[in-house]
């Protein structure tokens, strides 16, 4: 199981979502460094292409569970970490 993508990943949502609520609280919408450094910055150290390969090499390897396992994971925990990045920043 590809634990060190998945723990990128739901790192890098947590910190995406917490930038963005930060921006959005703070009126910054229009700053450029929006897109510089929560697409840009964060887009590049989340991992979906990596979570792409392992989970289609898993699947080529017919480790069936493994590999809806790091899907659900995958999806699952970035969404919870989104969710817990918006309930931290209200307060």
């Amino acid at each position: 199981m590809p634990f060190g993508t998945l723990a990128v990943n739901v790192v890098g949502s947590f910190a995406l979502v917490t930038l963005y609520g930060f921006i959005e609280r703070n009126e910054l919408t229009d700053s450029p460094f929006r897109a510089l450094i929560g697409v840009g910055l964060l887009g590049a150290f989340t991992t979906f292409s990596t979570f792409s390969v392992e989970t289609l090499t898993l699947l080529e390897n017919e480790l069936w569970l493994k590999a809806i396992a790091n899907i659900f994971l995958n999806v699952g925990a970035c969404l919870l970490a989104g969710w817990l990045a918006i309930e931290l920043m209200k307060g």
